[in-house]
């Protein structure tokens, strides 16, 4: 390990973030914030030949090729675009000479709008695009009925040891019986390998590349849904229910293979109330050993030794992202990169010439991300490129962590992020919960956060009750509460705000997106007193209206339940019908082509509300989905959010 401390008395303090003074800075433009990233999802090809990244140009996200040693040969980058209405989702390079790239898109079926992938593998130079899974011939009497699998990205294993083949879970048959088909990324040619089985939707590879697992979904009539697992023993054919493995049944989920064939990862909370990492025994069925549990919080997942299969860590986040890496190697590095980049996580993407050249990610609130390449040959760090070169960190304000209690005693983590300059004494503020709610708020860069306090505004993310990271309990005390003690939580952290002379009572705004649009509006509904104005992005209006829609797909009438069913019930938790309990001006604002949300809820609201003379205002998106994807869905939403709570709360 001699090398590690080559790099540390080469390179220590060269690549650390200077520490400047906070100033309140200048007003930035509004496009600084809504611009795409110039440079993300980077990687190196195996050989270390090309770089690889997403880029924005004219709005869109697009795929840039470059040779890593352009600056010498004076090769021309190639830049790939998206597929008409289709965004590059994500990319991989498959061998050195061919990349493999999802795109996604909003589609329609059964008179719903759904969202679709399809997955292609193209060389490096963007000539010889193949589409790797094509329509499937339904019927020899008609010619033209083909079925189009809606999820065509779902890789099983990457194959590292075949670096020309991939295996690839799709339902070609729409029967919701996921099959494997095992592809030849330079021509296109497939294999079956596996047959679709019911209830299974997907599957895991052992070491070995062998198909060892299946899970899913399984129906049971019109109105039952249960979870499903099959398992096949080490080298032999027949597949088998999990019947008796008893961590399934209490809710563990399986990660991963373990080098040794019959040894799995799963994850679950059964025994300590958080989900932790354990080794089973999956001929057996008995749990081995805890591999990794946190006092406080959930896993967040697992760690693979780079373009490889083997677990050598766990990531975790209490108000930032950790990791814990398993062996010393690992943990080594870990450390360096720490020590060199002290103000950001840092992780390794992808890795080169068998482990030589590492791609490294380093991020925080205030950095959106820069990578840097480390060269084990040669024991240095350096510079590749930033994510969002437009972005000074030193002109981002800094989240902090927070915690209060609410109403019944329960503690609940928040993050309040500051104008810079500014001390927190009864300032105009923005309540931003997050959406999901199946998700949590923890110390990053948010391009939301970073404008509002650009404009003066603080800013506090609540993790209410139901959020998910912090155990069992805590989730679980959110199922069927959308509009109760969730909203309950996000209302008595506002009221904690003014009480704590952080917001000014006269000016408060309540913002989301997703969930935290419809909180935005229940907030508007239960305490119209305590917010000024709400502003819901892409957000639901309706319980009855979105439970009906989720029950269409596979997984919805599982989901739904932690909704409720009672449509009466509903219906009293439903912004849409309780619009007559608001009175403070509201901001709609929609993309037509949000797959999870349809329009149809803003619509439907905005045309209820100015039925009652409400003061609404609906912002309608030509595109941008439901994560604003583009440039101009962001632009649109942040001058329209900008407009809105200049006029609502004054200007910061």
């Amino acid at each position: 390990m001699s090398w590690l401390r080559i790099l540390l008395a080469v390179c220590a303090g060269a690549l650390a973030f200077a520490r400047m003074a906070d100033a309140q800075p200048e007003r930035l433009p509004v496009a600084t914030f809504a611009k795409l990233p110039t440079y993300s999802q980077a990687q190196i090809s195996p050989e270390g030949t090309h770089f690889a990244f997403v880029t924005s140009f004219k709005g869109r996200k697009h795929l840039l090729i470059q040779e890593a040693n352009a600056g010498q040969t004076g090769a021309q980058p190639v830049l790939l675009p998206p597929i008409e209405e289709a965004d590059i989702s994500w990319f991989r390079w498959a061998n050195n000479d061919r990349l493999l790239i999802s795109y996604a898109f909003t589609g329609q079926r059964y008179r719903s709008e759904t969202t679709e992938t399809r997955l292609i593998s193209v060389r490096r130079d963007g000539t010889d695009p193949i589409l790797l899974v094509r329509p499937k011939r339904m019927s020899s009497s008609d010619p033209h009925a083909r079925a189009i699998a809606q999820i065509q990205d779902d890789v099983v294993d990457f194959l590292p040891e075949d670096p020309d083949h991939i295996l690839l879970s799709v339902d070609t048959d729409l029967d919701l019986r996921s099959e494997v088909l095992r592809i030849n990324v330079n021509t296109g040619r497939k294999k079956r390998v596996q047959t679709g089985r019911a209830g299974v939707q997907h599957w895991k590879t052992d070491h070995s590349g062998a198909i060892r697992l299946g899970y899913g979904i399984l129906a049971r009539g019109r109105e039952k849904e249960e979870q499903w697992m099959l398992f096949r023993d080490p080298g032999k054919e027949k597949w088998q229910k999990a019947v008796r493995m008893e961590w399934y049944e209490k809710g563990y989920r399986p990660i991963a293979f373990s080098e040794e064939p019959s040894i799995a990862f799963v994850a679950g909370s059964e025994m300590t109330g958080r989900e932790a990492l354990y080794k089973v025994d999956l001929v057996s069925g008995e749990i081995l050993e805890t591999v990794f549990s946190h006092d406080r919080v959930d896993i967040d997942g697992v760690i693979y030794a780079p373009n490889g299969r083997r677990v050598v860590g766990v990531r975790y986040t209490d108000h930032r992202p950790r990791v814990r890496h398993f062996d010393k190697f690992h943990a080594r590095l870990q450390e360096v990169f720490d020590q060199l980049l002290p103000d950001t996580t840092n992780r390794i993407v992808n890795v080169a010439r068998g482990g030589q050249l590492m791609l490294v990610l380093a991020s925080s609130d205030r950095e959106p991300g820069a990578y840097y390449l480390f060269d084990r040959t040669r024991s240095e760090l350096g510079f590749v490129m930033a994510q969002r070169p437009e972005i000074e960190p030193e002109k981002m304000a800094p989240m902090q962590p927070v915690s209060y209690a609410a109403r019944d005693g329960l503690e609940i983590d928040g993050y309040l992020t500051l104008p810079l300059g500014l001390e927190a004494n009864r300032l105009p503020t923005v309540v931003l919960p997050h959406g999901g709610p199946g998700a949590r708020d923890y110390v990053r860069y948010d391009y939301w956060v970073q404008f509002l306090a650009n404009r003066g505004y603080a800013v506090f993310q609540p993790n209410f009750r139901g959020s998910t990271g912090y155990g069992d309990a805590f989730y679980d005390a959110g199922r069927r509460e959308w509009g109760k003690a969730m909203q309950d939580d996000v209302t008595d952290g506002a009221k904690w705000l003014i009480d704590q002379g952080i917001a000014d009572a006269r000016r408060v705004c309540i913002m989301g997106g997703s969930y935290g649009g419809y909180a935005a509006l229940m907030g508007a509904v239960k305490t119209p007193g305590l917010f000024n104005c709400a502003v819901s992005i892409n957000g639901v209006t309706d319980l009855p209206m979105m439970v009906a829609e989720s029950r269409r797909y596979v997984g919805g009438k599982i989901w739904t339940k932690s909704i409720g069913e009672n449509r009466a019930d509903l219906k009293d938790y439903s912004p849409f019908h309780q619009v007559d309990k608001i009175r403070i001006p509201v901001l709609l604002i929609q993309a037509d082509d949000d797959a999870r949300v349809p329009k149809d809820h803003a619509k439907k609201m905005a045309r209820k509300l100015k039925k009652a003379k409400k003061d609404v205002t609906l912002v309608r998106l030509k595109d941008g989905g439901h994560s604003l994807d583009t440039e101009a869905a962001r632009l649109g939403t942040l001058k329209a959010v900008e407009r809105f709570l200049a006029e609502h709360l004054g200007k910061g």
